[in-house]
């Protein structure tokens, strides 16, 4: 899938689970998406400076309403507390999006990393994910 395809499934997804989201270009491209779960809300900055990071910030905002995650809640990179549970959360929400179609030996963690700007310190998540996956086919 495309990061488009995906944007498009992952809106799917909160309509689905009733999860309001508003994608905007009139943010500043230095901020980052946010997500309310009191109001099961989302706002993803589209106009994101590192473009091919949206996916990857939405699913993690999707991941700290599905959570319940306390107070409005903007994306970090961080690994560890509520921040790393959502950043776990949006690697195991994008993978099956982004491997599906892919036969086993054309998959590579670096590729996958890199279309969403997943830093290296989550690879372990990314590789253990993409294993599973396959593990499951």
């Amino acid at each position: 899938m495309t990061n488009d395809e995906i944007m498009t499934a992952l809106l799917n997804y909160c309509y689905e689970h009733h999860i309001s989201v508003i994608v905007t270009n009139q943010l500043s491209p230095n901020t980052p998406s946010v997500s309310n779960s009191a109001t099961r809300s989302i706002i993803v900055n589209g106009g994101f400076h590192i473009k091919r990071q949206v996916p990857y910030q939405f699913s993690h905002e999707i991941t700290h309403v599905e959570n319940g995650d306390s107070n409005i809640l903007y994306f970090t990179l961080q690994k560890s507390g509520i921040e790393g549970t959502a950043n776990r959360g949006a690697v195991h929400m994008l993978v099956p999006l982004y491997f599906d179609g892919i036969e086993p030996e054309f998959v590579n963690v670096n590729n996958f990393m890199n279309a969403f700007a997943i830093p290296g310190n989550m690879r372990d998540w990314c590789e253990q994910d993409i294993y599973d996956y396959y593990d499951r086919a």
